[in-house]
């Protein structure tokens, strides 16, 4: 309910991304030198959107709202 809300009111897939400096390496500490690979983060956002029953622009499928009984959201 909370992901159809949310799309009701304009947010789009656009708004799953993260703040660029999250794809640039930290300077120090345990992950020193590592950054987020942007292309894996793409495909992980697609996994996801997959395992929630969202189509590849990340809105509930028809078929996930009546799983869920909520088709009266449509």
């Amino acid at each position: 309910m909370a992901r159809a809300f949310n799309i009701r009111e304009g947010l789009t897939k656009k708004d799953d991304w993260l703040p660029e400096r999250f794809f640039q390496p930290h300077t120090s500490g345990a992950l020193a030198e590592t950054a987020i690979k942007p292309e894996e983060f793409k495909k992980a956002i697609m996994t996801y959107y997959k395992m929630m029953g969202w189509d590849e622009d990340g809105i509930p499928t028809k078929s996930k709202l009546e799983e869920l009984e909520l088709d009266w959201i449509l």
